[in-house]
């Protein structure tokens, strides 16, 4: 009899945490129910931007994708929390590690001992 065992928790980003306004969020590992949104917002916000875009609005933006990562751990982190008690520069921080940590775990790419780009798998390759 065959033993076959595939591990998929192998394919999980390891963990890697931020603080923010006194929370602590994992940003290494997103689930899918909350970066499939994320993504969207992220798509429609860079649709909707024009070139002249105003400060206000790209804030506005950040705001939005930041609310809706943290409230999925803690609903207290709304769109008028983060605007009443974080800087515009801990919202943009905190947006932009969002974001880098999606596109990091989308790729979930390592590079072979021939500089190529290989994408990772489970199991024995034969």
């Amino acid at each position: 009899m065959n033993n076959n065992f595939t591990n998929l928790d192998t394919l999980r980003a390891e963990s890697e945490k931020v603080q923010f306004l006194g929370e602590e969020f994992e940003v290494g590992y997103i689930p899918s129910g909350l970066s499939i949104p994320l993504l969207e917002t992220y798509n429609k916000s860079i649709e909707e931007q024009k070139t002249d875009e105003s400060p206000k609005k790209l804030l506005e933006d950040n705001v939005k994708a930041v609310s809706l990562f943290c409230s999925f751990y803690n609903e207290n982190f709304t769109a008028d929390y983060l605007l009443k008690n974080a800087s515009n520069s801990q919202i943009i921080a905190m947006y932009q590690i969002i974001v880098t940590a999606i596109i990091r775990n989308l790729g979930n790419v390592e590079t072979d001992e021939t500089g190529g780009n290989e994408k990772k798998t489970t199991g024995e390759i034969l």
